[in-house]
């Protein structure tokens, strides 16, 4: 019994630094223990994008947290739906929240009426 309570005691201590810095630890993932920490959008240090990508967090950039200060964007309300089902003020702000434009509109976008390729002068509203 006490080499289970020594043993629980030594995890503990060995798992207390990485938490403490915030670093997510590993869990069961096929990722390799290759270190080139990413700050995730939930603001948490992850090991590398294999372990952000194993919690389903997305990368908002390379290094530990916090992330360099993104893009200014203007105050212009021209709304845009990302490809992430979220509406956001403009372009710019989807671009700092790592989305990509969808539609120019608010979510959600309508199923589109162009074909994937317009031929030019063909249909000049795609």
């Amino acid at each position: 019994m006490k080499l289970l309570v020594l043993g629980a005691f030594l995890v503990y201590l060995y798992h207390q630094p990485c938490e403490a810095q915030g670093i997510n630890l590993p869990s069961p993932c096929p990722c390799p223990l290759v270190k080139g920490y990413v700050c995730g959008w939930d603001g948490v240090d992850y090991m590398s994008p294999c372990w952000a990508g194993c919690r389903k967090v997305k990368v908002k950039c390379k290094g530990r947290c916090p992330c360099p200060d993104s893009t200014v964007c203007p105050t212009l309300e021209a709304p845009v739906c990302g490809n992430d089902g979220i509406t956001y003020k403009n372009a710019c702000n989807a671009q700092n929240n790592g989305a990509t434009v969808k539609c120019h509109r608010p979510c959600p976008c309508p199923p589109s009426s162009c074909p994937e390729c317009c031929l030019p002068n063909t249909n000049p509203n795609c």
